[in-house]
């Protein structure tokens, strides 16, 4: 089993590299992107390890919903064009 001190700085590390992805994954102008930022900048942020998990865990639920809205987007508008073709299939029977 590893020394506790290994598992911590295993996991600092392993937290500084999800917030600088989490980040690049973020629209510009998202709020999680502040509290990331203050996350990794903030001089209580950066040493505040639930504060870190905390932004990270809400960017990433922002990150995964706007990803069902887009998926969602998506299978709509690949089902429109099925519609339309059915319809007009049915419509010529």
């Amino acid at each position: 089993m590893a020394h506790p001190s290994v598992l911590r700085k295993s996991a600092a590390i392993e937290r500084a590299e999800a917030l600088g992805t989490t980040d690049r994954l973020l629209p510009e102008d998202s709020p999680a992107r502040e509290l990331l930022h203050a996350a990794t900048a903030d001089v209580v942020g950066k040493y505040d390890e639930s504060f870190q998990t905390t932004a990270l865990v809400g960017a990433l639920a922002r990150i995964v919903a706007a990803q069902e809205e887009r998926i969602a987007e998506l299978e709509a508008s690949a089902a429109s064009p099925r519609k339309r073709s059915q319809a007009k299939t049915a419509a010529t029977k």
